[in-house]
């Protein structure tokens, strides 16, 4: 028997009605026979959807109490795997209309999600690879914006611990080095340029002259003899009273971490301190790093 459906009828049905035929719907599953008859019957229906045309309610502005109601009748109902793989075909490569971002955005705004949702999204999102289109719209989307002290803090315990591989963070460097708009006043941590000339000098020292001392002295401190370890730099002539001297080469030399703060302190580093001053430790592999 194959379905005859009127869809010039125009019948209004009362609330009480619909209630009805909705929970005598609920949890109904139609046999594959009887979709397939329901599709035969709406072949050729001048009224119904006509592929290549858009739809009866494209456009249309729905009450709010009819989008209560339809997110009422959602929840709590839970999609098939292959139902969510139909939808997400069905939606790939769709554009949004100008301004459904913005209604999206705001309806989620204070919206908190639950543990096993976020879980789920993250699992979703692993292993997703996002277009140049993509990345740039974000970022677009993010300029100016300036986030709360609260959500700073959870960004910074959620990153807490993270691994970056070697190719994340040489990405990661190339981004910054092409930014110019983080540099001086615009620096997020620019604090009026309160940094004193004599840091500043001393960080110049360290990028400059620091690893040719060490070089020149084959790694080894000048008064002891240890070689590789903790070491440092020391100025023979004082930094702060010779000041045309800092950037001599020939007026410094290459020390051991205790060695440096004998000379400074007059008596034996004290075995409780594990680290002092700048130290320029040489590893294996002929890499080295400050500490």
């Amino acid at each position: 028997m194959l379905y005859n459906i009127n869809m010039n009828t125009k019948r209004q049905f009362s609330k009480e009605h619909k209630r009805k035929l909705s929970e005598a719907q609920k949890g109904r599953k139609c046999s594959e026979e009887t979709k397939k008859k329901i599709s035969i019957a709406l072949k050729g229906n001048t009224n119904g959807f006509k592929k290549g045309k858009s739809s009866w309610n494209k456009s249309k502005q729905l009450s709010l109490e009819h989008k209560k109601n339809l997110s009422l009748t959602h929840q709590g109902k839970k999609l098939s795997k292959e139902h969510k793989i139909k939808i997400g075909n069905a939606h790939r490569g769709m554009k949004r209309p100008i301004g459904t971002g913005y209604k999206i955005s705001k309806a989620l705004t204070g919206k908190k999600l639950s543990d096993s949702h976020r879980e789920n999204i993250s699992k979703a999102l692993t292993g997703r690879k996002q277009t140049e289109e993509h990345i740039r719209n974000v970022s677009r989307a993010l300029k100016g914006r300036v986030f709360s002290k609260e959500r700073n803090l959870k960004i910074s315990i959620a990153n807490k611990g993270r691994i970056f591989s070697e190719e994340h963070r040489r990405k990661l460097s190339i981004a910054q080095k092409k930014r110019t708009d983080l540099k001086g006043k615009n620096h997020p941590n620019w604090k009026g340029g309160i940094t004193s000339e004599n840091s500043i000098q001393r960080t110049i020292f360290r990028q400059t002259i620091q690893k040719k001392v060490f070089e020149r002295d084959n790694y080894t401190c000048q008064l002891c003899g240890q070689k590789g370890g903790k070491l440092q730099v020391d100025h023979i002539q004082e930094w702060a009273e010779y000041v045309e001297l800092r950037f001599n080469i020939d007026n410094c030399r290459t020390i051991c971490m205790s060695c440096h703060y004998f000379i400074t302190f007059g008596k034996p580093m004290p075995k409780s301190i594990e680290t002092w001053g700048h130290n320029f430790s040489q590893v294996e592999g002929g890499q080295h790093f400050y500490s």
